[in-house]
């Protein structure tokens, strides 16, 4: 996948500035049952389909030392109700080989910058967070970080997310992961879907 260089901020999905930039579409799969962190939940969804969005379409930027990621995909239909949609980007440390499909492990973690929707009455809370993953939904905040950004849009039924966060992180590994929670399909922390392979950029 190309990191282009573009000459504006293009945090907003909607941007003219990325249509400079190429896409890829990127296959997702339910994260593991059997990578769950307890019993409890790889029991309770062993029958239960989950990890709703089969692709995404993938375009990275890069602009003043920052990396922009911009992912679109199909909403579901149904309505959320308890959860909401949500998205992520995260990066292996470098010289990682461990599959993608865990969302890190405890020996290899991930830093996974996160993007969630937000209702009219969660408007006052943060749409993006910066995490460290080492497992499914085993997620911890990175302490004291503000540098990871989120806007979104959905229009004509697809969502179009750029998540964006410091360059360096990304110069460490050279390749990413992506995960798609469906809200309306109750999916949160490790029920998700998720891209199998790491994507090179």
């Amino acid at each position: 996948m190309e990191l282009k260089t573009v000459g504006e901020s293009p945090l907003n999905p909607s941007s003219s500035v990325w249509s400079e930039v190429s896409k890829e579409v990127i296959k997702l799969k339910p994260v593991p049952v059997d990578a769950q962190p307890n019993q409890y939940i790889r029991n309770a969804y062993k029958d239960t389909p989950y990890g709703n969005v089969g692709e995404v379409s993938l375009s990275v930027a890069e602009h003043d030392n920052q990396v922009f990621v911009r992912l679109e995909w199909d909403d579901s239909n149904e309505p959320n109700i308890e959860f909401q949609d949500a998205a992520g980007v995260f990066f292996p440390e470098s010289g990682s080989s461990e599959s993608p499909e865990t969302i890190g492990t405890k020996s290899n973690p991930v830093r996974l910058w996160m993007w969630k929707n937000r209702t009219e009455l969660q408007s006052g809370l943060s749409n993006s967070t910066d995490l460290i993953s080492s497992g499914p939904g085993v997620f911890h905040p990175v302490e004291g970080s503000q540098s990871v950004n989120a806007e979104a849009s959905l229009s004509n039924g697809k969502w179009s997310v750029v998540i964006s966060g410091g360059k360096n992180i990304v110069e460490g590994s050279r390749k990413l992961g992506i995960v798609v929670w469906d809200g309306s399909n109750n999916e949160r922390a490790g029920i998700g879907a998720v891209s199998s392979n790491w994507i090179e950029i």
